[in-house]
Order: C-alpha cells, then sequence, then structure tokens
C-alpha cells in the first residue's frame, strides 16, 4: 500500500484551509478539514494544526472558545478550549465563582453550598497526549470537539448543559511535533516507526507526567495555572499502554490509595470509572478493565486529589504508532484470555488498529463527559465534603507546619516555598519571632496552616510517607508497589519544617509572592577574603563564575571569627589592587544578588590548606536511546547556570575527551553493550546516524581519559558500564535477589556520608537519598574510597523498603582511583526529578573535584 508522507498533509493544509466557506458557519468534520480520514495508517494531525481547527470551531461555533496562556519550554502556544453551552458561556464568571466556593467553602453557609450543588456545573479537564509517543490521544481528541461543537443529539445536549469541558488536545505541544515530524521523515522507509532518538520533552520525556508536585517544567506550571483557576471536580488524563493485555483501563484504581485524600473523593473516583467502563461495555467496546495495577499513591501524577477533584486515567492498548499491530488471542496475557469482575468483556485478539485505538479514545472521553453530566451533583457534593473537611479538619490532624527562618539553604527553602504557593497552598510570615512547644522561631519564619483548601497538599508532600504493606494472597509475598512511595520534600531538599499539633497566636501576615533572599555581602575595608557556604546549592553556580578570578575551596573544617565553616568552603582572596578599585567586592556584591546567597567577608584568614577551583568543563554522554535522567540533570545544570556539552557516541574519542575535566555517563541509555556495540533491531531498526556505539576505540579513549586525570561519574544503574568494560571488579550486594528477598522501588533511605571527602563536600553527615531499583556494592573495594555508606539499621526515611539487611552498612558512593582519575559510582538518583535538591552537591562537587 503506497504510504503518504505526513508533512504533505500539513504543507496540503494551508491550501485546502483557504478553500472552506467561512460564511457559512458550518464546521466540517476534521477528517473533510484535514483531508484525511483520522485514524487511518499514518494519519497524525500536528499540534499546530490542531490548534487552526480549534480557532476555525472558535470562530463558527458559539459552544467552543479557544484561550492561549503561555508558551511551551521551545516556544510553542500552550492552550486549551473551554467548551459548553451558549448559556455557560455567557455566566462562566459565576460558574467559576460558584465552583470556587466549593473548593474554598470558607464563608459560605450549608445553604449556599446546597444551592451550587444544585445549580452549578460539572467542571472537568481534559488532556490528552502528554506522552508524545502514545499518539491516538490528540487525534481522537479532534472528534470529541467537533461533536461537541455541533452536535445536537440527547447525549451531546446533556453534556452542553451540565459540563463546562476545558479541553487541552495537546498537553505536551513540543513532543508531538517532534515525534510526528520523525515518524513522517522514516515513513515509507525501512527506518518506519523506529523510536525517535531524543526525549520527547526537553528535559524529562515521559517523566512530564511525574511532575506534579514539584512544578519543574513549564507545561506543568501551565496546567497547574488551569487546576487553580477552574478547581474542576475531576480530570480526565489520557495516555497508552501496552498492547499485549486490555484494550483500555479505566479507573477504580488498585490500592492503594494515599491517605491524604479525602473518602470522598475516592468515592467520587470509583463513581466516574464505573460509569465509563459500564458505557464503553455497552456500546461493545472490548477489553475494558478496571482496579488493576494502577493506583492513586504518588500525588506526582495526581495535583487534583488534594484540591477537591479527581483523577480519571485512561490507558488505551497501543500499537505501532500510528500503524496497526497483529496480536493473536494466545499471545495476550492469561488474565485477558478470560472473563473476570474487572473485565467483563474479553477482546478476542487478532488486528489492532489505530483506528480503533483513536476510537477508544474517543468513546472514553464521551464517556467521561457524560459521567460528568449525569453525575453532576453528585460529584459537586463530593468536593463540597471533600473541602469542608480540609477547612475543617479533625481533632488529630496537625495545626500548622513551620518552615523557620533559619535554614542551612536559604534559597532551595524558598524554592519548597514557591512549590507549596504554586500548588494553592496559603503561606504566611512571621513579623516578630514567637515560641511554641519550647521552639522559637525567629521574624522572618513561615507558617502554613492546616485548614485550608489545599492543605492537604502541604501535609502530604511535608510529611513522611509510610506504604502499607500489601500482601499478594494470604501467607504470599508482598505486593510490590506500581510507583514511588516517597515524596517528602523536606527530605529532599534538606530543609527543616515542624509539624505542630497545638494551636498558637503568632504575628503573622498572608504571603502575596514568595521572593528568594535578597542574597548580602558582609565586610569592609579590612575583608582579605570572601567565604561562600558548600552547603547552599546557589553557591555552587556563583562558583562558575568566580572561578576566573582566583576562586579556591577549603580541604578542611575551619573556624574564623567564631564561626565553624565546613569542609569546601569557597574562598575568594581579595587581590591587594583591590583596595583601590573596588573591582572584586564589586563582583562579589553582584553575585551575592543573582544567585541570592549570603557571602561573608573575613578580616583575617586561618592557615588552612587551599585548592584552586578550575573553570567546569563538563560533559554528558547523551545516548540515542533517550535518558529521563540525563535530562533531568541538564535541567538541575541549566537552572544553576553551570555549563555543559553534549557528547554522543562520535565525540567519544582521545581528541574531543582532552576538552573536558569530567565526564557524566547517565543511566537509562541503553546497556553498557548497546553503549559500546551500538544498537540494532530487525523489525523496526534505527537509522544508521543514531545506531552505532562508542566501540572499544571509545572504550579505550574513556580510560586514558580517566588515566590522564579526567573523571567519569556514574549513576543508578550506570555503573554497569564500568564493571562490564572498565576493569572495575565488583558486583552489587543485591544482585540476583528476588523481587520477593529485595525491593525497593522509590523510597527515601539514609546513608552516612564522608564530608570531609571533596565529593561529599556541603552534605549532612547523615543524608537522605533517593533509592529506586537501584545498587549497592561491598563496602570494601580494595583501593575504592567510600564517599556513602548505609548504617547499621533504621535505614528507611520515608516509602516502603523490603529486604533491608541487604543494605545494612554496604556502600552507597564510591571512588574509584585509577592513574591521574577516577571513576564516581553512585547507586542511587542525586538529581531525582528535580527534587532531590540536597543530594545535588555529590554531582557539583564532582564537577569542581575533576578541575582539581
Amino acid at each position: 500500500m503506497l504510504k503518504k508522507s505526513i508533512l504533505f498533509l500539513v504543507v496540503a493544509l494551508s491550501v485546502w484551509s483557504c478553500a472552506v466557506d467561512t460564511k457559512s458557519g458550518s464546521i466540517p468534520h476534521p477528517s473533510e478539514y484535514f483531508g484525511r480520514e483520522i485514524g487511518d495508517p499514518g494519519v497524525l494531525i500536528p499540534h499546530s494544526k490542531i490548534l487552526e481547527y480549534y480557532r476555525f470551531m472558535e470562530e463558527r461555533s458559539d459552544r467552543v472558545k479557544v484561550v492561549e496562556i503561555g508558551e511551551t519550554t521551545e516556544g510553542r502556544p500552550f492552550y486549551y478550549a473551554i467548551v459548553t453551552s451558549p448559556e455557560n458561556h455567557a455566566r462562566l464568571d459565576n460558574l467559576i465563582n460558584m465552583n470556587s466556593n466549593l473548593y474554598d467553602p470558607r464563608g459560605v453557609s450549608d445553604g449556599e453550598i446546597q444551592q451550587i450543588v444544585r445549580e452549578g456545573k460539572t467542571f472537568m479537564v481534559a488532556n490528552h497526549q502528554i506522552h508524545s509517543t502514545e499518539v491516538g490521544a490528540s487525534q481522537g481528541a479532534l472528534l470529541m470537539a467537533h461533536r461537541m461543537a455541533t452536535g445536537d443529539d440527547h447525549e451531546v445536549s446533556r453534556i452542553l448543559d451540565n459540563v463546562v469541558l476545558i479541553h487541552v488536545p495537546v498537553h505536551n505541544p513540543d513532543g508531538q511535533e517532534r515525534v510526528y515530524e520523525w515518524l513522517d521523515k522514516w515513513r515509507g522507509t525501512e527506518h518506519e516507526n523506529s523510536r525517535p532518538p531524543f526525549l520527547y520533552q526537553k528535559y524529562v520525556g515521559h517523566d512530564n507526567n511525574r511532575d506534579w508536585y514539584m512544578f519543574t517544567q513549564v507545561e506543568t506550571q501551565l496546567s497547574i495555572e488551569i487546576q487553580n483557576k477552574f478547581h474542576p471536580q475531576f480530570t480526565l488524563d489520557q495516555h497508552q499502554m501496552g498492547s499485549r493485555g486490555a484494550r483500555i483501563f479505566v479507573p477504580p484504581f488498585e490500592d492503594p490509595w494515599e491517605p491524604g485524600i479525602d473518602p470522598a473523593l475516592i468515592a467520587s473516583n470509583n463513581m466516574i470509572g464505573t460509569y465509563m467502563g459500564q458505557y464503553l461495555t455497552s456500546r461493545g467496546l472490548k477489553g475494558v478493565e478496571w482496579k488493576n495495577r494502577y493506583d492513586a499513591w504518588t500525588p506526582a501524577r495526581a495535583y487534583y486529589h488534594y484540591h477537591g477533584g479527581v483523577r480519571i486515567l485512561t490507558e488505551v492498548a497501543g500499537a505501532n504508532f500510528a500503524d496497526e499491530l497483529d496480536i493473536p488471542f494466545d499471545s495476550l496475557g492469561s488474565d485477558y484470555q478470560r472473563l473476570r469482575w474487572n473485565f467483563p468483556m474479553p477482546w478476542e485478539g487478532g488486528t489492532w488498529t489505530f483506528k480503533e485505538i483513536v476510537n477508544y479514545h474517543y468513546t472514553s472521553s464521551m464517556a467521561a463527559l457524560l459521567a460528568g453530566a449525569d453525575l453532576r451533583e453528585q460529584l459537586l457534593a463530593g468536593m463540597a465534603a471533600s473541602q469542608k473537611r480540609s477547612v475543617e479538619p479533625g481533632e488529630d490532624s496537625p495545626f500548622a507546619f513551620i518552615v523557620p527562618y533559619n535554614q542551612t539553604d536559604p534559597p532551595t527553602a524558598t524554592k519548597l516555598l514557591q512549590v507549596l504557593e504554586m500548588a494553592d497552598v496559603e503561606i504566611e510570615k512571621a513579623q516578630t519571632s514567637f515560641s511554641v512547644a519550647g521552639n522559637k522561631y525567629g521574624e522572618g519564619s513561615h507558617v502554613i496552616k492546616f485548614a485550608q483548601p489545599a492543605g492537604r497538599f502541604a501535609k502530604t508532600v511535608l510529611e513522611r510517607q509510610d506504604y502499607p504493606k500489601i500482601f499478594m494472597y494470604e501467607g504470599g509475598p508482598l505486593d510490590p508497589p506500581y510507583d514511588v512511595t516517597a515524596h517528602t520534600l523536606p527530605l529532599l531538599m534538606n530543609v527543616d519544617v515542624d509539624f505542630v499539633y497545638e494551636p498558637f497566636s503568632a504575628n503573622l501576615t498572608k504571603v502575596d509572592e514568595i521572593q528568594f533572599p535578597k542574597g548580602s555581602v558582609t565586610g569592609g575595608r579590612n575583608t582579605v577574603a570572601w567565604l561562600l557556604d558548600p552547603r547552599v546549592n546557589h553557591s555552587y553556580s556563583a562558583a562558575v563564575e568566580l572561578a576566573k578570578h582566583g576562586l579556591t575551596r577549603v580541604m578542611d573544617r575551619f573556624t574564623v571569627g567564631g564561626t565553624v565553616w565546613p569542609a569546601g568552603t569557597f574562598v575568594l582572596q581579595r587581590r591587594s589592587s583591590d583596595e583601590m578599585t573596588g573591582e572584586m567586592a564589586g563582583l562579589v556584591k553582584d553575585v551575592a544578588s543573582r544567585f541570592h546567597i549570603d557571602i561573608t567577608g573575613v578580616d583575617n584568614l586561618p592557615n588552612v590548606s587551599l585548592k584552586p577551583v578550575i573553570a567546569p568543563k563538563v560533559a554528558i554522554y547523551q545516548s540515542y536511546s533517550p535518558s529521563m535522567p540525563e535530562g533531568w540533570f541538564r535541567w538541575v545544570l541549566d537552572e544553576h547556570k553551570i555549563p555543559y556539552d553534549i557528547l554522543h557516541y562520535d565525540d567519544i574519542n582521545d581528541a574531543r575527551l582532552t576538552n573536558y575535566s569530567i565526564l557524566f555517563l547517565p543511566p537509562g541509555g541503553g546497556s553498557p553493550k548497546m553503549m559500546v556495540e551500538g544498537q540494532t533491531n530487525v523489525e523496526n531498526s534505527t537509522p544508521p546516524a543514531y545506531a552505532d556505539g562508542i566501540g572499544e576505540e571509545g572504550v579505550d579513549a574513556l580510560d586514558k581519559f580517566v588515566q590522564g586525570g579526567g573523571t567519569l561519574y556514574t549513576w543508578s544503574g550506570a555503573w554497569r558500564f564500568l564493571q562490564q568494560y572498565m576493569n572495575v571488579d565488583v558486583k552489587a550486594v543485591n544482585d540476583g535477589l528476588d523481587r520477593t528477598e529485595f525491593n525497593i522501588p522509590g523510597s527515601l533511605l539514609r546513608v552516612n556520608v564522608d564530608t570531609s571527602h571533596p565529593l561529599g563536600f556541603g552534605l549532612t553527615d547523615e543524608t537522605a537519598i533517593f533509592f529506586r531499583r537501584d545498587s549497592a556494592w561491598p563496602a570494601n573495594m580494595g583501593d575504592a574510597n567510600v564517599i556513602a555508606s548505609y548504617p547499621a539499621d533504621d535505614l528507611l526515611l520515608s516509602g516502603w523498603i523490603q529486604g533491608e539487611d541487604v543494605l545494612v552498612n554496604q556502600a552507597a558512593m564510591v571512588e574509584i582511583p585509577r592513574g591521574k582519575g577516577r571513576m564516581v559510582m553512585t547507586g542511587f538518583y542525586p538529581e531525582y526529578r528535580g527534587q532531590a535538591h540536597q543530594t545535588y552537591k555529590m554531582m557539583f562537587n564532582a564537577i569542581f573535584y575533576a578541575g582539581d
């Protein structure tokens, strides 16, 4: 069959659209508008053309209004459409205000709440295709939008009258367009449907739906803006999954539910999901499943659960991007070859087409809208009940969370407060010092009271998690969690936060905007040196700029002016000429202001061991099998203004590596063998430019790089490259263990850190690290220096652990000297999803240590 190019479709659209009768007011079906049948093999309508179609509908329908609210990471428009009846549009501000009173019922009488429940509308946000290789959702969104803009049947009328739809047809515009361009480029060639060799969000790829309590990415922030404006009763998130199981998953979710979620919202989720499952099955869509695999534990995917709404996840079985896939019945999982209570109509196997995928997305969208219409009063009542309990919590609840003014790392503490602020959490600031339960808090301390609309969110991300032990069957092994189990931001960021259970009074004022500290410089004419605290992450940003001005680091702890400074303190000695010109003093003041740090001037400097700080020469290896940790690390470096270069397989040679002092080798970019030998797939071959490996020549170049003084830094599973190709003779202590013996799917553990070692500078003696299916090694590894190790007991700080004894007294981070250089193995995620601010320093230190 002749396969036409998607790019040809896009080019032809500008000509076709001009031929549409703009006076008639009619809205052609998307297939007519685009000149191709939606759901046909290879037909993918990109974000820019979807926006064009939505603008087209807006001009011709009084049901549709398009709102652009910002730009994506790569500068594309981010938008949503408000779809509802003309009557609802006319009173939209009033409907939003009514919904806001459900979300925040303080000062609203019970009678007014009941009136809103009777007269208000269901607000539903629909997010399509956040994961860009899951290509069907945005195409189904076109069909749903057209029906809502043009239909006059009973279903559409019920929806328009009772629902205000906030429709985000492409939740990740950058990735959608890049993936579609990639697929189009190779269509009709032997490389058709090869996997894109890049992350489909600039920094985080598939993790873009794991960012919903840290809000690091622009698209997340814009999405939270939508949530906070409309306070929807529920949000539909459409995804795709593997092809050998159910055809679609809908809620209810599997256990456990995160304990901060109100019971009424759990019931609402179950009610909507059950409604959708019945709707889909009654219309003959086979293979509908619920209550299996997907849970509601982590807020990383479920911001709504802590703001009076619920998350409705759908997962449609994928195929071969926009092409069909043959799936024999006997190739399906055994549970999908039989009828079950939560899988009432099995799919018989056969050819799974893209048109079916699009139809399942479209039909499940309509099912969600109808649930919003038909269950309107129950959903509004559920929100009212949950939010009433949020602003009037029970007696056993905390009264407030206090973030003391004096923090080890003030800019990072500010970032935590900004996370809470973005999540619509109300924050107050002390105007005078006050005492609570014997603890004194200084002026400038921040207070977050639990009794508020978003108080559950604050508690959830500030407290330690205790993931429940659920057994697969009586007397059997533990049922492993679906996703990560810990999200305690104070531990991840090393910010002091106190939980207070007794009511107290203090002179507090509401904070309108959380702002970074201004930064300061102490000292005067007699200053001989300025000191930068290595416990503060922004000090490393400043160090990048100050490196060319004679910056040094102190190798040991020291005392000056009565203050004890930790090993690793940055020291900028004042040149004698600066007493006349003041140039260095001006530079220091500027750096302190821009990076929001306090820099201390001292009149004398003890006799300490100083080592020069060399300007960083950083490289990151980027596999064409995309790695999310690599992307997150790039984001961390960009946020901290630390420059770097990206190297691919053909850059790993002697000549290129001489330009760098450190090379970071991330996990998740394919196996060590793939890195060396390249990747090939007979059925779906990668284009040659992206398929090769570094070869034995590259391995030799890396060895010379290290022998000559370079640092090769690995984290999480990337250490296996050193084991297999760099003659590092070590085996992980947890290798070969069954998941019933050892399993940590994403928890915060305690490690002891050698803070006298350059890789441990600025860290606390006991540090929280994020461990997710990672590795530990024997504490005695010959010449290796152990930087961090697990203690003898009480390893778990937050989350879930099985097989704790395996890690006791074992190494978590080691340095392996070789020649003039070193290799570093960090057996966890120090950059974890832009959250682990405390352990960033393990990577930052390596950058400056490498320049030693």
